[in-house]
């Protein structure tokens, strides 16, 4: 009983209160607060403690069926750099706009763009305001980390319980959910993807694509290293560390979870998608470029300056060879093998660029599709083995350099 009127407590906390979503013009999508009683029941704070909450445009049929885009824009698992992003749009919602626009976006409203607008569907877009991608399950304060909240899962979580609450999500039998993300939102639509198909089973069919996602390849190595010809890989060292997220409690997938404790393994590889992705169950569209600028440049620290004819120097683009063909190993070995027998699918433009080019139109064509396009008809047919294997089939100069010429031929984040 005591149970039980804990979560009533909580549901009204949700239902009722939040600040009003502000008028905008079409096709930006207005802001839904959480009101402080429904942060302070749910859990649901942005890293400096103030309420999380979405942008959400309806459909005008009371359609049943949804996209729900997670927000991208890195992570810090140190106190300086949590400390900072707290004070910024990453880090709070103070500093969010009542109006947003989803740009060229899967939650655009744009119907001309995105055929998910066309089609009428709910869409919702999750600002990401809690630097641990998607994947913190505490409502406490986390004392390691300057008594800041890192609390993305559980954001997700209240949001999908606002849009049951008040928006009728899962109202009825027969809907449908597309879980993505781009970055770090691609990173928590791996994390999440089976906890939301659980959690709006039996009514919502859930689907998911993870669009930037793929952290890491196997066998990655720094930069550095690779110059001076070190052989030591880096992708499950920096797993343990951007995993082990000093003192948060990580929602991670109780399948991998298991299956690496069974093997003697640490159950923080599961955040990494090279581990993790055979676990899931959720049907998958991923789109990862092959030569990720945000792994290749950021975390690898390869020297991104180019030379005067705009050309990287010759030891930096043998390094962003190296990584992209690690990647398209990465990805032919578990996405392939294990996931279009599933009919899951797959896109990997032969770009280095991180997620710009991953639209809802425009962007670079692989096998004569653009991202948009090849992800609505895996949307839109019945889940088949096997799934759409679109892999970039341009020769490169020399081969397995980058050489897809439309990669920056759309907006994005």
């Amino acid at each position: 009983a005591v149970l039980a009127a804990a979560l009533v407590g909580v549901a009204a906390a949700i239902g009722d209160g939040d600040a009003a979503p502000a008028s905008c013009p079409a096709p930006q999508l207005p802001l839904t607060l959480f009101n402080a009683s429904a942060a302070a029941a749910t859990g649901a704070r942005c890293l400096d403690g103030t309420p999380a909450g979405y942008y959400f445009w309806p459909s005008s049929s009371g359609s049943d069926n949804w996209v729900v885009f997670q927000q991208g824009g890195g992570l810090c698992v140190e106190v300086f750099d949590c400390l900072a992003r707290s004070n910024s749009s990453l880090g709070s919602s103070k500093f969010w706009a009542p109006c947003m626009d989803a740009g060229n976006n899967v939650v655009t409203p744009n119907a001309t763009s995105n055929p998910f607008a066309a089609a009428d569907y709910n869409l919702v877009y999750v600002p990401y305001c809690s630097g641990d991608t998607w994947a913190g399950n505490s409502t406490e304060k986390n004392k390691v980390l300057g008594d800041l909240y890192t609390s993305g899962h559980v954001v997700l979580r209240t949001v999908l319980d606002e849009l049951k609450a008040r928006h009728g999500l899962g109202a009825r039998p027969g809907g449908r959910l597309l879980l993505s993300g781009g970055s770090a939102g691609g990173i928590g639509t791996f994390i999440n993807a089976d906890f939301v198909s659980d959690y709006l089973a039996p009514n919502v069919a859930v689907r998911a694509a993870p669009q930037a996602g793929w952290y890491m390849p196997e066998g990655a190595r720094l930069y550095l290293e690779y110059a001076l010809h070190v052989n030591v890989s880096v992708d499950h060292l920096f797993t343990e560390w951007v995993a082990g997220f000093e003192g948060i409690d990580v929602a991670l997938d109780a399948s991998c979870v298991a299956a690496m404790k069974a093997a003697g393994k640490s159950a923080t590889l599961c955040w990494d998608a090279s581990v993790h992705y055979r676990y899931i169950s959720t049907p998958l569209f991923v789109a990862e470029n092959q030569f990720d600028a945000n792994q290749i440049f950021d975390l690898m620290l390869a020297p991104g300056k180019k030379e005067a004819n705009g050309s990287y120097p010759y030891e930096v683009q043998q390094f962003i060879d190296y990584y992209g063909g690690r990647m398209l190993a990465a990805v032919k070995e578990h996405a392939v093998e294990v996931g279009t027998p599933k009919g899951n699918g797959l896109f990997v433009p032969s770009c280095v660029v991180h997620t710009k080019d991953l639209c809802a139109s425009g962007g670079p064509i692989v096998q004569g599709q653009t991202f948009g396009e090849a992800l609505w008809a895996w949307w839109a047919a019945d889940v088949a083995a096997p799934g759409p294997v679109l892999l970039d089939s341009c020769v490169g100069s020399p081969v397995g350099s980058p050489c897809n010429t439309g990669c920056g031929n759309c907006g994005g984040g």
